[in-house]
C-alpha cells in the first residue's frame, strides 16, 4: 500500500512532509487536524511524533484498504485519532477501490455537515498533483467549508509557472515530461496520456482563481524542486491558504486624518 502512495520510506517521507507543515502550521495542544489523503498514515504518524499534545487528528482517504490499516495499526495506539473513508472517483486509483469491494464511504455532502467549521489545520500532501480540474475545484470548496474561520489550509500541488514552463522545454524537470501535453490553452499539463492523472499540473492564475472561488485567501506559495529550484526544500510546489474570519457586524470606517492644505 505504501508503492499507492508514492513508495520510497514512509518514515523519510513522512518527517519530509512534518517539516513543510512546521515552517506554516502552528500545530499545538489546541489544534484539531485534518490529514486529507492520508494514505498509509505516514504523515500523521510523524505529526503525533513530534506534537503529541495535538488535541485530534483525522485522516480522510478514498482507499479501502489504507482506512483500514490506519484504524487497525494507528487509531488502536493513538486514541486522539480518528480514519474516514470517504467518496471519490479518481482513475489513478480507482484500481484499489473497486479491488476493496463494496464499502460506506462517506459523501462530500454528509462530510460538510458533520464536520463543517471542525478543523483548525489542514493538509493535502500529493492530492491535488492527482485531481481533474473540477476535482481540484470541488475539493477546495469541500476543505474550506470544513476549516474554521481563521484555519489554514496547506496543500501541494505542481503549478505551471514561467520558470516551470521553461523547465520542461529544456527538459530539466525532475519527471521524464517529454511525452506531456496540454489542454486549455496551455493551462493544464497532463505528464501521460497513458496514467492521465500519475502527473497533472495547473497554471498558477487557474490554481489562485479556483482559490479565491473556494472562499480561501493564498498566504504562501513555495515553489518546489521538480522544476529544477534545488534550493527548495519541498518536492511539489506548496500553497498555504487561509479562511478568512468572517464579519459579525458593519466594517467600521476608520476616519481620515486632517491634513493642512499644501501650499506651492
Amino acid at each position: 500500500m505504501n508503492d499507492w502512495v508514492g513508495g520510497a520510506d514512509p518514515e523519510a517521507v513522512g518527517e519530509a512532509c512534518r517539516g513543510i507543515l512546521d515552517r506554516y502550521l502552528a500545530i499545538n495542544a489546541n489544534s484539531r487536524v485534518l490529514d486529507f489523503g492520508c494514505g498509509v498514515g505516514r504523515v500523521l504518524l510523524s505529526v503525533l511524533k513530534h506534537k503529541p499534545e495535538v488535541s485530534l487528528v483525522t485522516g480522510f482517504d478514498i482507499m479501502p484498504q489504507v482506512i483500514r490499516f490506519c484504524e487497525t495499526h494507528i487509531a488502536s495506539a493513538f486514541p486522539r485519532t480518528k480514519f474516514e473513508l470517504i467518496q471519490g472517483n479518481n482513475d489513478h486509483y480507482n484500481q484499489f477501490i473497486a479491488a476493496a469491494g463494496a464499502n460506506t464511504a462517506k459523501s462530500h455532502a454528509l462530510l460538510q455537515v458533520e464536520y463543517a467549521a471542525a478543523f483548525t489545520e489542514i493538509y493535502a500532501f500529493s492530492v491535488f498533483t492527482h485531481v481533474e480540474k473540477a476535482d481540484f475545484r470541488s475539493l477546495l470548496v469541500l476543505l474550506s467549508n470544513l476549516l474554521v474561520p481563521g484555519g489554514t489550509l496547506l496543500f501541494t500541488a505542481f503549478l505551471l509557472t514561467p520558470y516551470s514552463r521553461h523547465a520542461i522545454q529544456q527538459g530539466t524537470t525532475m519527471f521524464p515530461l517529454a511525452g506531456a501535453v496540454t489542454e486549455e490553452q496551455g493551462k493544464i499539463l497532463i505528464g501521460n496520456t497513458a496514467d492521465r492523472l500519475g502527473f497533472i499540473a495547473f497554471d498558477l492564475m487557474l490554481m489562485q482563481q479556483m482559490v479565491f472561488e473556494a472562499g480561501l485567501i493564498i498566504t504562501h506559495v513555495e515553489h518546489g524542486s521538480w522544476a529544477d529550484a534545488q534550493f527548495s526544500a519541498s518536492l511539489q510546489d506548496v500553497i498555504v491558504c487561509r479562511r478568512p474570519i468572517s464579519q459579525t457586524g458593519p466594517v467600521r470606517q476608520v476616519e481620515t486624518v486632517a491634513r493642512s492644505p499644501r501650499t506651492s
